[in-house]
């Protein structure tokens, strides 16, 4: 055998690295992401901030930041409490959400991570190349699934089959609101962090969202494209031939189910407004449920 005949075809190498670079950058983006979680930096769903005040400001993630001191916090409640859903059921009023008498390293993950996945997305080069309107409207369409699909994955990469935090706590929701999350199908699933990551990515990158522009969509396919590709690449090589095709598409159907239970979460929140059982106004948690005062 010729020397010639054992070199790799320069395309073939120029994919393998491009593959390798994609997923190397979201690797990276995902540390700074949980690094951003886990730091001092507590916005509060007070703030009377918006996605464009948001988008339009330098990425956090870039910027220097300390680890919260006083973790983990104890865990204040350890039985169900009653889910968002009972509360407009039985028409019984959202607790206040103010800080006082909570530790200073108390965060509202809720709010927390809303502001930290908008972050995250700044840092994404394909959203980067989207008009601020088209930036903002795909943050509304996508922000509970990227929301679901992060807590999800960081409490099933900590071994718990519930929603865990960084501080420690966990949620200790009714059986009916605990459903919201997806950490079951990923404990089934085995997911990899690979998977997860790619999965994540697509969440954002979704060109069937109906109010961004069709260059927006036309930006979002052709990367939606790429996405997909190396995560179907990617179950074939971990799971083989046979059941690679079918664990890609287990995958990329976590998305439906993510969508309808964002949907939900979002009619949830419009039916608290209008019964005026949330005493606490969050602009930000508002904007992404589409709610109007």
């Amino acid at each position: 055998m010729t020397s010639k005949s054992l070199q790799i075809p320069h395309n073939i190498v120029a994919i393998g690295e491009h593959v390798n670079r994609l997923v190397d950058n979201l690797m990276y983006i995902e540390f700074r992401h949980q690094s951003l979680r886990r730091s001092d930096q507590k916005p509060l769903p007070t703030n009377p901030q918006t996605i464009h005040d948001l988008l339009q400001r330098p990425t956090a993630m870039g910027q220097p930041h300390q680890d919260m001191l006083g973790w983990p916090l104890a865990q204040i409640h350890t039985r169900a409490v009653m889910s968002l859903e009972e509360h407009a059921q039985l028409r019984i009023c959202l607790p206040s959400l103010t800080a006082i008498n909570l530790p200073p390293s108390y965060k509202f993950w809720f709010y927390v991570d809303l502001v930290h996945l908008i972050e995250w997305a700044k840092t994404l080069d394909f959203f980067r190349s989207l008009n601020l309107a088209d930036q903002r409207e795909l943050i509304c369409f996508s922000a509970f699934q990227i929301f679901n699909v992060t807590q999800s994955y960081f409490s099933y990469s900590k071994g718990s089959n519930r929603l865990t935090f960084p501080d420690g706590k966990f949620s200790v929701w009714s059986p009916r609101e605990a459903g919201q999350d997806i950490i079951g199908p990923m404990i089934r699933l085995q997911m990899d962090i690979t998977e997860y990551l790619l999965l994540k990515a697509l969440v954002v990158c979704n060109p069937s969202c109906e109010t961004i522009s069709e260059g927006a969509q036309t930006i979002l396919m052709k990367q939606r494209e790429k996405l997909s590709k190396v995560l179907f690449e990617h179950c074939m090589k971990t799971s083989g031939r046979q059941r690679g095709p079918s664990r890609f598409g287990e995958i990329i159907a976590l998305e439906s189910i993510m969508l309808q239970k964002a949907l939900k979460s979002k009619h949830l929140q419009a039916l608290l407004v209008s019964l005026k059982l949330r005493p606490t106004r969050v602009v930000l948690w508002d904007e992404v449920s589409g709610v109007n005062h």
